[in-house]
């Protein structure tokens, strides 16, 4: 029996695992050249495995040099750690899990997290704008309080109905002319 850490990536390979996994896979030797791309590798870059296999990930991603995904994959490459990071590129977001293989190089798994983050963008300016109504509303709730204030210390009566002619507020004064205290509604 072949126990878990005894399967390399060719047997996985073979057996269809790799491929079957829905994350992008990717194994960078020591030279930063690619050695093997799942399909969800495949259909993420928009690349053929033939465009990729043997190529340098950094001549064929040139844009992402100098980036934080360079950064993290330099890193985890140098220091011989694993490093687990978001990276915005080109128009996405990815979730990217990089390990030192071995043998050098990484193993690299990444998701495209776009759409969640667009939904974290969505409900962070959810937030933002429940924010802003709940300040605009205490900013209205203080002048509402504040004229109500101000008109019941005015001498003068005053009075407000609603359509059907029912009170629908008034002054200490108002109530001292009427001779008695208005009801409400």
């Amino acid at each position: 029996m072949i126990e878990a850490n005894q399967i390399t990536a060719n047997q996985a390979a073979d057996a269809g695992v790799l491929e079957a996994v829905t994350d992008g896979f990717m194994v960078l030797d020591a030279e930063w050249r690619i050695t093997y791309v799942n399909a969800a590798a495949l259909r993420m870059s928009a690349l053929q495995r033939e465009q990729m296999l043997g190529r340098n990930h950094w001549e064929l991603f040139p844009a992402s040099v100098g980036t934080s995904v360079h950064r993290h994959l330099l890193l985890a490459a140098s220091q011989r750690q694993t490093v687990d990071f978001e990276n915005y590129y080109d128009r996405r977001w990815f979730h990217v899990k990089a390990y030192p293989a071995p043998q050098g190089g990484l193993v690299i798994f990444y998701e495209d997290i776009t759409a969640r983050k667009d939904l974290e963008e969505d409900r962070n300016e959810l937030l933002r704008r429940e924010r802003e109504a709940r300040e605009q509303a205490e900013t209205l709730n203080e002048v509402s309080r504040t004229a109500r204030e101000m008109i019941e210390a005015l001498p003068a009566a005053v009075y407000t109905t609603d359509a059907e002619g029912r009170v629908t507020f008034f002054n200490s004064a108002a109530a001292t002319l009427a001779g008695r205290v208005p009801q409400l509604g």
